[in-house]
Order: structure tokens, then C-alpha cells, then sequence
């Protein structure tokens, strides 16, 4: 619940600088995914939002596998079209940075003709160029609860369901500045 929140928050912030076109640059870890089915929340959410205000495109979902180099190499594929979108929600850090080193070799200006909001908040997104606008996760929150959670079950054969959230948050940087 808690990053479809996030999901949500990132498009709000996109609509109200007025950007329509958004797109999302996602990943599969299986080289055999299905574009319009994608596993990841993130893609579950940003479609869901969009589709509610007629505004969900397939053509703008772009997927890699989560790393720099596959984040260039999608961009770089997607800019070849011609007309790229004016705002990217980025699955990770590590994702955004390859399609910033694609924007820059493309000679599209990062926020002023793209705008990027990326997700995981993790020092590479402070130190990149732009810095990054991006979701802060509680990763250490959660692999401490993770842990509890697997000792609780191993500890109690009757241990009931567990739901645990994590509040996010949106680290305003230079990728995609607050308005």
C-alpha cells in the first residue's frame, strides 16, 4: 500500500507542473516479460493511476533489468522514436542514472525538457548529474523487519499473517524539483 502511495505521489507532482505524458522506465528480472503484465508494484500502480484518468499508454512503459547499463541502453532505444515524453518515473537509482548519461548524449536537458523522479533514495541519486529527485524507501527498516518477522515464524508454529508498512518519502533534487 504504502508504494503505490509513492507511485501516486510522484504522478501528482508530475500533473501539477502540467506533464501529461509520463512514462516509466521499469524492470524484469526474466528476459521473457510481458510489457503490458509486468510483476513489479511500481508498473501495477503507475498503470492503474494513469488508466483511471484515460491516460494509460503502453508505448510509454519501457523496461530494463534494474541496472545502469540496461537504464542507458532502454533510453537510448526509446529516444529513437523522436518524441519522448516529458516526465520518467524510474523503478531505481541505478535505472535513472543510465537514462541520465542517455539524455545527455541525446542533448535533452534533465528537468527542463525531461523531468525524473526515481525510486530507493540511495547516495548515488544525491551525487548524480542532475541529482536525482527521488523516493526514499526505509531499505534498513525493512530488512530488520523481514528478519523479526522470519524469527517470529521460526520461533511460533501458530505465528499469524504479518503486515508491515514503511512510510516513503519524496527527496526533492534537481532531476525533478518541487514547484
Amino acid at each position: 500500500m504504502w508504494l503505490t502511495l509513492a507511485i501516486q505521489e510522484a504522478l501528482e507532482v508530475f500533473w501539477g507542473q502540467g506533464k501529461e505524458r509520463i512514462a516509466l522506465l521499469d524492470g524484469d528480472l526474466d528476459s521473457n516479460f510481458d510489457k503490458n503484465n509486468l510483476v513489479d508494484f511500481r508498473f501495477r500502480d503507475y498503470k492503474k493511476s494513469l488508466a483511471a484518468r484515460g491516460q494509460y499508454d503502453p508505448d510509454l512503459v519501457y523496461v530494463g533489468n534494474f541496472t545502469p547499463q540496461s537504464g542507458y541502453e532502454t533510453i537510448k532505444d526509446a529516444l529513437k522514436s523522436g518524441s519522448f515524453p516529458e516526465a520518467l518515473i524510474a523503478a531505481n537509482d541505478a535505472m535513472a542514472i543510465g537514462a541520465l548519461e542517455a539524455f545527455k548524449e541525446a542533448g535533452i536537458k534533465v528537468p527542463e525538457e525531461v523531468s525524473l523522479i526515481s525510486f530507493n533514495d540511495t547516495t548515488a541519486a544525491e551525487f548524480a548529474n542532475p541529482a536525482l529527485t527521488s523516493v526514499h524507501v526505509e531499505t534498513q527498516q525493512m530488512g530488520r523487519a523481514s528478519v523479526k518477522v522470519m524469527k517470529d515464524l521460526l520461533d511460533d508454529d501458530e505465528a499469524g499473517t504479518y503486515k508491515v508498512t514503511f512510510p516513503t518519502k519524496l527527496v526533492y533534487r534537481e532531476s525533478c524539483p518541487k514547484a
